[in-house]
Order: C-alpha cells, then sequence, then structure tokens
C-alpha cells in the first residue's frame, strides 16, 4: 500500500481494490479491527451490503446463524419476535 493509493482512494479516484495483507497493514496503521476495513471495502469495491449497525457481539451471532439448519433460523427468530414489542418486530424471514 503506497501513499498514491492511500491519496486516490481518498479523492475517489480509481484504484484497484486492496486485498487482505494492505488490509489489514491498513487496520493496524489506523487502529480499526480488520473487519471494519473487510466491510468498507467490500461495499466499496463490490458492491457487497455489509451488517450494518448493532455492536460486534450482535454481528457475530448473525454469523454463526449459518451455521443452524433453516428450520431452527425460523423458529429462532419467531422467539426473537416475540421479545420485541410489536412494532420493531421486522416480517423478514431467514
Amino acid at each position: 500500500m503506497t501513499r498514491g493509493w492511500i491519496y486516490r482512494l481518498e479523492t475517489h479516484e480509481p484504484v484497484t481494490p486492496p486485498q487482505v495483507e494492505e488490509l489489514r497493514a491498513l487496520a493496524e496503521a489506523a487502529r480499526l479491527p480488520l473487519g471494519v476495513l473487510q466491510d468498507a471495502a467490500g461495499q466499496q469495491f463490490h458492491g457487497v451490503d455489509p451488517l450494518v449497525g448493532g455492536s460486534s457481539a450482535a454481528k457475530a451471532f448473525v454469523h454463526k446463524l449459518d451455521q443452524l439448519p433453516a428450520d431452527q433460523r425460523v423458529r429462532l427468530l419467531h422467539f426473537v419476535d416475540s421479545l420485541l414489542p410489536a412494532d420493531s418486530a421486522e416480517d423478514e424471514q431467514p
């Protein structure tokens, strides 16, 4: 990662998407978690919509949900919906 690359990134000029090694170096220099930069890079360069908002614990929980069978995810969603006030529950199904 060079100063020129960072300058082009800051000024919205075309850049080559960074590799994970470059993101690690940038994360260390900026004192940010690697995941934050990976989410930002994924969104900027690949149109990936990262999980926005929420705590790190909430994000970790969401990532673990993929390990559950679909029927268990549905039951868990219904359980979570039962804990929330009716106006804050979303109607999306996993």
